[in-house]
């Protein structure tokens, strides 16, 4: 027998739960759509939750845009083809002819800037400079570094008794108005201002320290020598300076850039392929070479340290694509490549680097260039001065509080207007 017909819900059946529901939820607003079909319960949209909104958005933009740049940059790196197999182009054992291969480096765009130094100008006459006493001390500052440079000042006229009546120039690359005004008014130095509009544009960005050269080679033309040393580095003691008076027959004197790692840095690994290629090297034949620093560095001036350092470092800073080829940057390195290429560029470090180890292998013959250390570095800033200009932090604190009262305001002022109700 076939009951199917039995299993049909009447009229009745179906109109009964509807009828039943229609009661229990009389006077209740229990729908979401309207006759038309469209969402109309409010969905309430606070400020909180866009910003809320926005920053998870931003949040997300960025991590796919450093995942993009990193994949990016590995890809660019991970070609090491000109390193394999065995390299052709070594150093060769005599001093002579490695000095040769750095002379015959590319000038680029640089030679008419090269005519502002006085070596350059008179390169037909032997330099005769008279090196008795303690060259000047310079270096660079700008507002980044206004703070740390106090207190260099301050080793030079309160700490370091001997230092006193040292020559101290310290170049404006940089500052504000008001800090330059202090700088002249407390630190008893000669302050210039470096002169950016003489040389190309790459030179005004402050962290290829393309500058550096410039002002050193800039005294060393005045005085005929020069020590140079970083806003942020500080004199171990005034003894530590005899070697510059026993140093002999030695003309320049630079450290390594190992101060503080386990692991030495070394020019292939912290060095972009370009500037190689711009220099007419072998990445190869720097396999071992490390890097040095240009933090401090010492410089008499000669006919020698013009031709085989300080010309060839200038060369190299006054041309874009060899002291900042496209993409050159200090930060996000694949340190766990080394000695292989990391991904990063040191800029004036890499090409004083590639100079030295290429004229001198100076990072190779230890024994013979490598001396003690004469200064160390100081990460804290010195307020040496009786007035101080407003600090980042200080301006970062004020901007802070207006943005929090601009906001807070509206906030407050529409809980004032809400009705008081007793509880």
């Amino acid at each position: 027998m076939d009951f199917r017909h039995n299993l049909k819900p009447s009229k009745l059946d179906l109109e009964f739960p509807l009828a039943t529901l229609k009661k229990n939820m009389a006077g209740k607003d229990v729908s979401f759509f309207d006759k038309a079909g469209s969402f109309h319960r409010s969905f309430p949209v606070s400020i909180g939750l866009m910003l809320m909104s926005a920053v998870f958005w931003v949040v997300i933009f960025l991590v796919v845009y450093h995942a993009v740049s990193l994949y990016s940059l590995y890809t660019s790196i991970a070609d090491e083809t000109d390193l394999e197999g065995t390299c052709q182009a070594q150093f060769s054992p005599q001093l002579s002819v490695n000095l040769e291969r750095v002379m015959r480096y590319p000038r680029g765009t640089a030679g008419p800037y090269l005519l502002r130094f006085r070596p350059e100008r008179m390169a037909h006459v032997e330099q005769q400079t008279s090196h008795d006493g303690l060259p000047p001390f310079v270096t660079g500052v700008s507002s980044k570094t206004f703070f740390s440079v106090q207190g260099l000042i301050k080793q030079f006229r309160k700490d370091i008794p001997e230092l006193k009546e040292a020559q101290l120039i310290i170049y404006d690359i940089g500052l504000y108005t008001r800090e330059r005004e202090l700088l002249e008014k407390y630190c008893d130095c000669d302050v210039r201002t470096f002169q950016f509009s003489a040389f190309p544009d790459h030179v005004a960005n402050l962290a290829l320290n393309a500058w550096k050269p410039i002002i050193i080679q800039n005294v060393i033309d005045e005085a005929g020598s020069a020590i140079y040393m970083d806003p942020g580095m500080r004199l171990k003691s005034f003894t530590s300076l005899n070697i510059l008076k026993h140093r002999g027959d030695r003309e320049f004197f630079v450290w390594d850039a190992a101060l503080g790692e386990a692991t030495p840095r070394n020019v292939l690994g912290y060095t972009f392929p370009q500037t190689f290629k711009f220099l007419q090297e072998s990445r190869c034949a720097f396999s071992d070479a490390l890097m040095v620093a240009t933090d401090v560095i010492v410089v008499f001036g000669s006919n020698a340290t013009w031709s085989h350092v300080m010309k060839p470092w200038l060369i190299c800073s006054l041309n874009e694509d060899c002291i900042a080829p496209s993409g050159a940057r200090t930060s996000y390195c694949f340190h766990v490549r080394r000695p292989m290429t990391t991904g990063c560029h040191m800029f004036d470090q890499s090409a004083l680097s590639i100079i030295l180890n290429r004229g001198f292998q100076i990072t190779m013959n230890r024994n013979q260039f490598v001396s003690q250390r004469i200064a160390y570095r100081a990460e804290e800033e010195v307020l040496m001065f009786e007035e101080q200009p407003w600090t980042n932090s200080q301006l970062l604190i004020i901007f802070s509080v207006i943005i929090f009262i601009l906001a807070a305001y509206p906030l407050i002022k529409k809980r004032r207007r809400l009705p008081f109700k007793l509880l």
